[in-house]
Parts: C-alpha cells; sequence; structure tokens
C-alpha cells in the first residue's frame, strides 16, 4: 500500500529533498556534450574517523523514525555535521518523538547511558531528568530559544555524579517548519561551587571579626585575661610597651615578627610589610596600627598588609591594634593581633575573577545572539575579548584549504592602536608560530623583542609594533581553520586564565560562524529548490520501486485532475491507456537496465476519464525513479490540425478567439495574423504582418535572445515550448502558454514556423489567488493551538487536520489517517464519551451546530478534556458537503475549577472547627474567670496561641502538616523563651524532627502547650533563676498499624503553685483553697476526649510532671515528613 498524505498539507518539503538529489545527480553525471554518464558513488556519510561517526553511519536508523540515512533532509544532515565538528555538548532531538542524535562531547558527558542512547526518543532514555528538559524542549518545538541558567542535575552514571550546567535550546526548521531541536550544554560546576565557598569564608570571616571584635573589648576591660586569650586565640597576639617593646606574645604572632620588633621600627625586615590606603596610595610606617595606637589611636577592625615571609612567599594579614590606658587616659601600651587572611582573600579574588568571565561570556553570548551576519558576529566577539582583555589588538583569522592561505577577516585595535598590515597574515609568519597553531598548540609570548626568544618570526611582529601575542588555534577535523590572536603593543605576562578565555572564545565563535552559515546555506538551497518543485509547466512525479506513485507536483496534479490523495499508490499502468502499456512497458525496463528512458510521448487518462499526451523522461535515483512530463496536448493537437485540410484550419483559426495562431518566416517576420492574433495581443493584421514577431516578446527577453532561441529550437528538435510572459501592443503583458514548430516543404525543408499560443493569464491569476489563499489557511491552522479539522459528510473522512492535533492527542496525524478516520478517531476517546460523541457527529452532518465535550486517553496514559465546537460546511444549494470543527484542550481549566472547590470545602471543614475551638476556649475562660479583667487576661493569650497554630496551618503546602518540633519551637519562642539569654540553658528539648500531626488536632495539641509554657514562666521552672525544664518526646507504637506521640514535660526545683490555678486565689476569689485551672482541666479532660489522648498530670516535689500521648498518623512511616526521620 502507497503512502497516504495528510489532508490539509503540502508536501514540497519531501519532494524539494528528492529534488536535491536529482539535481546533484544530474549535475554530476552530465558532460559537456550534454550526454548522461554514470556516477560514482557516494561517499560514506557522515564522514570522518570520531566515535559518534562511526556510530551513526553504523546505527539501524531504518528501525527509527527517522528511517534510512539515505532519506534524510537536508537540514537534518547539516546539523548533525555541525554537532560532529564541534567540541561542545551538543544533542540534536529530531521529530516530535525526540530521537536522540549527539556528538563525541556528550556521549562523554552522559556516560552509562551511551551507547543506547543513539536513536531512541528522548523520553525513553531521559526519563528521569523529564522535568528538567522536557519544558525546554516544548518552548524550541513551538519556535522559540529557551535556556536555563545553573541548572544543578544528578547522574549517577555519568562522568561524575552531580554539577550545575547551562542548557540552551534552539529549534531546527525545514522550509520554515520546526523539525528538531538542538540541546548544547555548558558546564558551569566551577563557577557555582566557587560562589558557595566565597559565601562560606564570607561567613566565617565575619564570626572570626566579632569573635576579636569581642575580645578586644574585653581586653580594654580586663587585663587579667591576656594570658588565657594568648593560649586559645587562632591569631598572632601582643602586648606592647609604650616603646613598641614586645612585653607578651604568642607563636602567631611570632611567626610574622621573628626579631620581635613592631615593622613601623624594624629597619631590617619593615619592607616586608606593604599596604595601601583605599587610594592606591602606600601607608607610611607611622601610620601601622602599633604606631597608631600608641598614639592612642584605636585601629580596628584593621588593615590588609602584603608580608613577604623568609622563603619569599607572599601572605595577605589582617593587622589591627588597640592601646591601653589607665585610668588617667594615659597610653601604657598596646595591643597588637595579625590575622592570616591569604585563603580567604586568594579565594575572593578567584572567584571575582570567575564571576568576571562568566559574566563576560554570557555578555558574548548575547552579543552574538544578536548578529544577523557573520561580520557582526566576528566584531562584537573581538571588542568585547579585546576591551576584557585590555589588549591592544584583535585579529580574527581564517584559512582556505586551497593553498593554506589564511585572510585577516577582522581587526579589532583599541584607541591609538596602529593597524596591523593588511599583506601579513599567519601564512607569512611561518616558523614556530606557525607550526604550533597547525598542530592544535596554544601560542604565548611575552615579549617579542626578548633576547633568549629572538627568531625571525617575532622579529616580523616586533617590526610591526606588536609587543607581546597569545593566538589560539582553531582545529577542525585535524585540519587548522582559523586563529584568534590577541596583541599587546609592549610585553604582557599571559596567565592560563587569559589563554583558557580566548581558546573558549574562539570556539564559540566558530561554532555560531559554523551555525550561522550553515542555516543560510540551508535556507538558500530549500527556496530555491523548493521554488523549482513548484514549476507549472512540467509535471514531476516520484515512483517507488515497485512502480507505485509516492510523490508528485501540483502541475502534475493539474494535468491529471486527481487530487493528492485520489493519486498516491496508483501504478502507472491505471494512467495510461490500455493500447499503450507496451511502449511504457520498455520504458521502464530501459530505466531498470539503463538507469534512464528515452523521452517518449504517449497520452494519460484524466480523473474525468479523458486524456491529455504527455512528453516523458525518466531517470532511477536509488530505489526511486523521478519521472518529468510536459503536457504536450495541445501540440498533439495542433499537429492534428495541421494535418486536416486547409480549409478546416482557416476556419479554426478565424474563429479562435483565446488563441494566437500565426505563421512567420524563417526570420521571424509575421506572414498571416488571424483574428484570435489580433484579440490576444492587439495588433491589427494590417499593423503586424511583416514585422518581425520578436515584437509580441517582452523586453528582457529580447535582450536574451530568447526569440532567436525558440526558432533555433523548433527547427532543431520539431517544436519549441512557448510557456512565457509576452507584450500586447498597449504595453500591458499577457502569459502565454503555446509551442513553436516549423513549417516545411514537401522535401523536409523548413520554410517558417507556426506559433500556436493561448492567452491563460487569467487562469494563471486565479491559481495564485488560490495558493495565497491556500497557504493563509495553513499558516493559520498550523499557528492555532486548539485542533483545527474538517471531515467529508459522507465518508466521515479527514480532509484536513492540523498540526495541534498532535500536541492535544497526543499521537502521529498519521496513526489516525491511515484506515477508517472515524473509527481511528473514536478508539482515542474513553468509552463512556464514545455513543455520545457519535450522536453529536449526526446532529452536525444533518446541519445543526454543537458545542460539546468529551474525554481522551493519550497513548502516554493522560486523560485530556476536550471542548468541541462542531459545524457544518455547506455549498451554494445549503447542502452539507463538509463538517468542521475546532477541539480546545480544556483540562487545565476543568482541573482548576475542580482544585477551586477542594479548597473551598477545606476552608469551611477549618473554619468550623476553628469556631468549636474558640467556642470551647471563651466557655472555659469564662468559668475560671472573676472579672472582666481576669477574663481578658486569660483569654488573650489563649487566642493568641490559638492565632499561632493557625497561622501555621496556613502557610502548608496541598497535603502539608504541622510537626511537633514546630509547634512546641513555635510556642516557646513566642513567650520568648528560645532566645539564648535569660532562659537559653534553662531548656532542654530532646526528640525527633519532623513528627507531623493531625490538622484536626494542632488547634486543641497548641492550647495545652500554651497552658504549660505559661505556667512555667509564672509559677514553675521558669519563674525564677535555677529552674529547669525539660521536653522530651518520641514515636511510641498505637493500636494496630496507628502511630502515637509521646511527650513528657518535666520541671525541676521550682516551688511553684499548681499551673492549672493562680498561687493565691481561691474558688471566691479569696485567698485560700486553690481550685482546678483551665490547663489542667485542658489536659486531663479536653485532650482525651477531643484527641483520643492519654495523659498524666502531678505536682511532685520537685515540680510539674506531665505526659501526654496523642494519636499522629495511621501508620508509623507516614508519621514523619521529609526532613525527620525516626532517630532524630
Amino acid at each position: 500500500m502507497a503512502p497516504q498524505g495528510r489532508p490539509g498539507e503540502f508536501r514540497e518539503v519531501p519532494g524539494t529533498l528528492r529534488l536535491v538529489s536529482l539535481f546533484l545527480s544530474l549535475e554530476s553525471s552530465v558532460s559537456k556534450e550534454g550526454s548522461m554518464v554514470p556516477t560514482d558513488a557516494a561517499p560514506p556519510w557522515p564522514p570522518g574517523p570520531g566515535g559518534m561517526a562511526r556510530l551513526i553511519r553504523e546505527h539501524d536508523w531504518a528501525a527509527t523514525a527517522l528511517g534510512p540515512l539515505g532519506g534524510w533532509p537536508a537540514s537534518l544532515r547539516t546539523m548533525v555535521d555541525l554537532m560532529l565538528g564541534s567540541g561542545m555538548v551538543m544533542c540534536l532531538m529530531w521529530g516530535r518523538g525526540g530521537v536522540a542524535i549527539y556528538n563525541d562531547a556528550c556521549a562523554r558527558s552522559i556516560g552509562q547511558r551511551h551507547p543506547a542512547a543513539l536513536g531512541r526518543p528522548a523520553r525513553e532514555t531521559w526519563a528521569d531528568l523529564r522535568p528538567t528538559w522536557e519544558p525546554l524542549f516544548e518552548r524550541a518545538w513551538s519556535g522559540e530559544e529557551a535556556e536555563m541558567r545553573d541548572r544543578h542535575l544528578r547522574s549517577p552514571g555519568g562522568a561524575r555524579p552531580e554539577g550545575w550546567f547551562d542548557l540552551t535550546c534552539t529549534p531546527v526548521r525545514t522550509a520554515g517548519r520546526v523539525e528538531g531541536v538542538l540541546f548544547i550544554v555548558r558546564e558551569t560546576t566551577a563557577r557555582v561551587q566557587a560562589e558557595h565557598a566565597r559565601k562560606a569564608t564570607e561567613a566565617r570571616l565575619r564570626e572570626s571579626e566579632a569573635r576579636y571584635r569581642t575580645l578586644f573589648e574585653q581586653l580594654e576591660e580586663s587585663q587579667r585575661l591576656r594570658t588565657a586569650m594568648l593560649e586559645v586565640l587562632p591569631m598572632g597576639l601582643a602586648l606592647l610597651g609604650t616603646d613598641g617593646q614586645v612585653l607578651l606574645s604568642n607563636l602567631a604572632w611570632d611567626r610574622f615578627i621573628p626579631s620581635r620588633r613592631i615593622p613601623s621600627r624594624d629597619l631590617d625586615r619593615g619592607w616586608r610589610w606593604r599596604a595601601s590606603d583605599d587610594k592606591g596610595r602606600p601607608i607610611a610606617p607611622h601610620d601601622y596600627p602599633v604606631a597608631r595606637a600608641l598614639r592612642a589611636e584605636r585601629c580596628l577592625p584593621g588593615i590588609r598588609f602584603l608580608y613577604t615571609d623568609d622563603s619569599g612567599d607572599e601572605i595577605w594579614t589582617n593587622v589591627a591594634a588597640v592601646p591601653l590606658v589607665d585610668a588617667q587616659g594615659r597610653v601604657t601600651g598596646a595591643v597588637s593581633i595579625i590575622m592570616d587572611i591569604d585563603a580567604a582573600t586568594r579565594a575572593e579574588a578567584a572567584l571575582r575573577e570567575r564571576e568576571a568571565r562568566q559574566a563576560f561570556l554570557l555578555a558574548l553570548g548575547d552579543a552574538l545572539r544578536v548578529q544577523d551576519d557573520e561580520d557582526g558576529m566576528i566584531r562584537a566577539a573581538a571588542g568585547l575579548l579585546g576591551r576584557h582583555l585590555g589588549a591592544s589588538r584583535i585579529l580574527f583569522s581564517e584559512f582556505y584549504k586551497a593553498g593554506g592561505a589564511a585572510d585577516i577577516v577582522h581587526e579589532w585595535r583599541a584607541d591609538g592602536t596602529r593597524p596591523f598590515p593588511a599583506g601579513m597574515g599567519p601564512k607569512d609568519r611561518e616558523g614556530p608560530i606557525l607550526d604550533d597553531l597547525r598542530a592544535g598548540r596554544t601560542v604565548q609570548v611575552e615579549d617579542t623583542r626578548a633576547p633568549a626568544g629572538a627568531r625571525p618570526d617575532l622579529a616580523a611582529l616586533a617590526e610591526r609594533g606588536v609587543g607581546a601575542l597569545l593566538g589560539v588555534p582553531l582545529v577542525v577535523g585535524g585540519a587548522l581553520v582559523g586563529t584568534l590572536s590577541v596583541h599587546q603593543d609592549a610585553p604582557r605576562r599571559w596567565s592560563d586564565d587569559d589563554a583558557a578565555l580566548v581558546q573558549e572564545v574562539a570556539e564559540r565563535l566558530w561554532a555560531d560562524l559554523v551555525r550561522a552559515r550553515a542555516e543560510t546555506a540551508l535556507r538558500v538551497s530549500e527556496a530555491r529548490l523548493s521554488e523549482a518543485f513548484r514549476i507549472q509547466t512540467v509535471g514531476v512525479m516520484f515512483w517507488s520501486k515497485d512502480y507505485l506513485l509516492i510523490d508528485m507536483n501540483d502541475a502534475l496534479l493539474r494535468m491529471t485532475g486527481f487530487t493528492r490523495d485520489e493519486a498516491f499508490g496508483k501504478t502507472w499502468a491505471e494512467f495510461t491507456p490500455p493500447e499503450f502499456h507496451e511502449a511504457s512497458r520498455r520504458a521502464v525496463e530501459e530505466v531498470l537496465t539503463r538507469g534512464e528512458s528515452t523521452p517518449y510521448e504517449k497520452p494519460y487518462v484524466r480523473k474525468d476519464g479523458s486524456r491529455w499526451w504527455g512528453l516523458f523522461a525518466a531517470r532511477r535515483i536509488g530505489e526511486e525513479v523521478v519521472e518529468f512530463v510536459l503536457d504536450i496536448t495541445e501540440r498533439r493537437e495542433a499537429e492534428d490540425r495541421l494535418r486536416q485540410s486547409e480549409e478546416r484550419f482557416r476556419t479554426i483559426v478565424e474563429t479562435a478567439r483565446d488563441h494566437a495562431i500565426f505563421t512567420t518566416d524563417l526570420e521571424g517576420r509575421i506572414e498571416t495574423w488571424p483574428a484570435g492574433a489580433e484579440a490576444v495581443f492587439g495588433w491589427s493584421a494590417h499593423e503586424a504582418v511583416g514585422q518581425l514577431m520578436d515584437m509580441t516578446f517582452t523586453p528582457e527577453d529580447r535582450a536574451n535572445g530568447v526569440p532567436e532561441k525558440e526558432r533555433q529550437e523548433a527547427r532543431e528538435k520539431g517544436h519549441a515550448p512557448n510557456v512565457r510572459w509576452h507584450l500586447r501592443k498597449d504595453g500591458t503583458r499577457v502569459f502565454i502558454e503555446g509551442v513553436d514548430r516549423p513549417l516545411t516543404a514537401s522535401d523536409g525543408t523548413v520554410t517558417g514556423f507556426l506559433k500556436v499560443g493561448q492567452d491563460v493569464t487569467a487562469r494563471r491569476a486565479v491559481e495564485a489567488a488560490l495558493r495565497e489563499s491556500e497557504a493563509r489557511f495553513r499558516q493559520f491552522g498550523e499557528a492555532s493551538a486548539d485542533v483545527l479539522w474538517i471531515r467529508d459528510r459522507d465518508s466521515l473522512a479527514f480532509e484536513y487536520v492540523s498540526p495541534a492535533f498532535e500536541a492535544v492527542y497526543g499521537t502521529r496525524i498519521g496513526d489516525v489517517l491511515g484506515g477508517n478516520h472515524i473509527r481511528r478517531w473514536i478508539e482515542m476517546i474513553v468509552p463512556e464519551d464514545r455513543e455520545k460523541v457519535l450522536e453529536t457527529v449526526r446532529r452536525v452532518r444533518d446541519g445543526e451546530p454543537v458545542l460539546h465535550s468529551f474525554r481522551v486517553l493519550r497513548g502516554d496514559g493522560q486523560i485530556r478534556r476536550i471542548r468541541n465546537t462542531d459545524f457544518p460546511l455547506v455549498d451554494a444549494e445549503g447542502r452539507v458537503q463538509r463538517i468542521g470543527g475546532i477541539a480546545h484542550d480544556a483540562t487545565e481549566e476543568v482541573e482548576l475549577q475542580e482544585r477551586l472547590q477542594v479548597l473551598v470545602a477545606e476552608l469551611q471543614h477549618r473554619s468550623r472547627n476553628l469556631v468549636g475551638v474558640v467556642k470551647a476556649i471563651t466557655e472555659r475562660t469564662l468559668a475560671t474567670s472573676d472579672t472582666l479583667k481576669d477574663f481578658g487576661d486569660r483569654f488573650r493569650p489563649r487566642l493568641d496561641a490559638l492565632g499561632r497554630v493557625n497561622g501555621l496551618l496556613s502557610r502548608l503546602e496541598d497535603g502539608a502538616r504541622i510537626t511537633f518540633d514546630q509547634l512546641l519551637q513555635t510556642e516557646l519562642a513566642a513567650h520568648g523563651v528560645l532566645d539564648g539569654e535569660s532562659h537559653g540553658t534553662a531548656i532542654s528539648l530532646e526528640g525527633p524532627g519532623g513528627i507531623r500531626l493531625r490538622s484536626a488536632t494542632v488547634q486543641t495539641f497548641a492550647l495545652a502547650l500554651h497552658e504549660l509554657t505559661t505556667n512555667a514562666l509564672k509559677y514553675g521552672a521558669l519563674s525564677r533563676p535555677g529552674g529547669q525544664l525539660e521536653v522530651r518526646w518520641r514515636l511510641v507504637p498505637g493500636k494496630g498499624t496507628e502511630g502515637r506521640l509521646r511527650v513528657d514535660w518535666r520541671e525541676t526545683r521550682p516551688r511553684a503553685a499548681d499551673p492549672g490555678a493562680s498561687p493565691d486565689r481561691a474558688g471566691n476569689g479569696q485567698p485560700g483553697a486553690r481550685r482546678r485551672g483551665y490547663g489542667r482541666e485542658l489536659i486531663e479532660r479536653a485532650l482525651p476526649y477531643q484527641l483520643g489522648a492519654e495523659t498524666l498530670y502531678e505536682m511532685a516535689p520537685e515540680g510539674v510532671r506531665c505526659t501526654i500521648v496523642v494519636p499522629v498518623s495511621s501508620t508509623l512511616d507516614v508519621a514523619f515528613s521529609s526532613q525527620g526521620n525516626p532517630e532524630g
């Protein structure tokens, strides 16, 4: 069965790609005389010895959605060549299914996934990372470029278990349509880890500064701490007399001052200490920290010095000093502190440099992305690099294979730098420099004038004002293709970071240049060949190896009258009248044996049964055959008319008003000019006869000698097609489809020419308008996120389905178009909705527009809710010929409505619980209060506690729970007992984190903790110094799989009254017997009743003892949140 086309789609792209192969084959096989010669077999593709190139060549692509390599489109082959030539990590996901093709750099980075990932859908290979890459893929598939910065990924099977990466996704188009997505991955692990390290270092520095600032204050207040500080401080510390004499110091201080003389007074070693102020001016010794301290000035937090030790190593230090004064304010000495901050300082500097480099590369990427041409890319990259490095000149050169020559493509210069001589490129610097570049080695020359490095090539550079050189090569496939060079007018020491940065800029620039060139070439090629395939006068057919029609152009469809779907799968015998089958078989045999057929003529049968004549020529391309046909029906008919009598011919000529039929002599002078020619061209017979027929040709055709060439072709071949624009008398143009034939005498001598042409100007305008209308409809359908469809009213077969079908229904359109369209479509609908949908279709077929909804089950298991608007399409008489519709994916809208209903129900449930708890608090507080003030003092804290727990509830995500340690710490913190000052050491909390509480129990449980805390502060362990509160909790088994939380509250040493009652008030408001308080009643009665808890409350001699055991979940496992664990 021949492959079927998609209704509503244009198939120019497959035909274009086959035409590419045909033109390339013809171009390589036509000799100078125009004869056809066999062509050599194409070299293996993709070329190159690389591992991925070999795997792609050897892979069984016929078993994938891409098909055999030979059938791949030019856009796909170009992108594969681009990836294999790049050193960056690249992966191409082709087609809607995302079939993966990648380069060697990507193969190394994906670890154990390689080589199984090649040729497989990305959703299978990278299923674990799908939430990361799929949104980028979808955005790129929609036509926009997408990127993700500093994404943290884990890959146990990769080269390293985790890392940070930048991902960029770019759509790859064929004929303006997205066919694939290119992923480019850049690792940023070093930069991100450096940022983390910088933040950690800053935190340690802040902690250290706070620590020694406190120590300074203690030093000034108490000299007794000197010895202790010297022993414990991790920094250099010394006590100095008023004359700078060292009275006391530790080993850390002596490490930097081995002479025991302060630097400001040490003539031998003072040079080892260097420091500058904010403006970069050196700090004089008399302003060193100790010198200032001895003048009663405080030098805090200190000054950064670069110290050079005895081995020559430079160490960054922070030096601070404070004066010591007596009761009268006189300076009695000073304290000197030296802190080694070398590691932190250098880490900060390295981080700043990495950040600057990353920012530069980001700016470079942004600058290259907005450029439209190659020159703009090179200018942007060279300018950014030159300014970033502070260079004098940047040169970008390209090498060409012919003779190995190189051109300086672009030169950037800093202000004041003279131009580099145009005649001197890398080719002129033959010697070690060019040898290194060809070998792929970076060239670093710090001083071209240095005697030790005197060489002719360096001397040539020095003569042209180059003091230092840094050059990086661009090597592709083992050959040097270009260089990026940095010049400095003066000698310069190049760092490894400089070389790495220039190398990365060169590689990124080259990758973007290759991509831009490939895209430009692809667009030009596709546009050119697509236009050629749309030629209106020559029909093009593609036959399978079994001679089934698999593709054709619009010209052939116009010739035969068939639609594209009707023509697919037909054989040549179905088009050819039986009496011409034998001639066709001979042509087929000729193609099979010789590879091409001799042009021959035969009639074809149109859809309506009529016949038309064609001139056929076929050629084999691989396993397929392409055949060209020229409609020669008019020529054949003209020949038949010529064989009839002169009278009949004259009658036809005189009555034909829409055809121009006239004769000329050998030189092209008009001899006869019938009424039809006058009607078409506007000249009368009197005006035309005797004139050259060239006057009917356009000026450009006359300038190109077309009239003479047409007559020559007609003389040599017996006819010459005349299908082109012509000129009328009034200067307007008319399009003629016709032929020029020679008139011969009885002896065969050519005596003149007969020209027959039809005015098809109006028909061409109608055809152009139709094509434009079809293009607009196709663009509308392709841009719509909803599915647009049209069915035949009787068969219900799809005539058009927009591309959004695949995204909404989750399957390829071709899967539905094969076989029975309505049955394939109905099978996607969930069974419960099918009968309703079929009934809707019946109503629409009867002429009723309907709005309805149904559910579909996608291949990936998703159920999508479709809102369909169906309507009839009628003809001029009002009869329903087709039915159309718009399908909208309303899944997210329906789910949002259902979600809102759940949230409203949850809000109502929590509101009822809250009202019940407030009511209970109010009633119990009223029952235990003597006055309104007493009620207010008790009621407000309890209401605040309730508010805090509700605040916790309101911040939870769906399905989350408040944990016990959250609840306890919130309550204690609200009473100020976890502030680390007044009660920080009097409280001991011990238990596992993350034990989740039932939402229905949280409010009552929080009130119990509030009462215990309040009473402890008023009368218990926290009411005076020396008290101790211990709270321990753990999970214990309950009934069956039920988990229970056990909380033990222990207060020791305070002498407090019953926490449930005021210590000095009786039930009648007078001092005397105590009454049972709200807190105790809540614990002993409310918790068991409302929460099913077990409680024990007692007043022991050493203080309150309270135990609460409450259910937390149906099983022990789910009692822990994602952060907690049973071990604490």
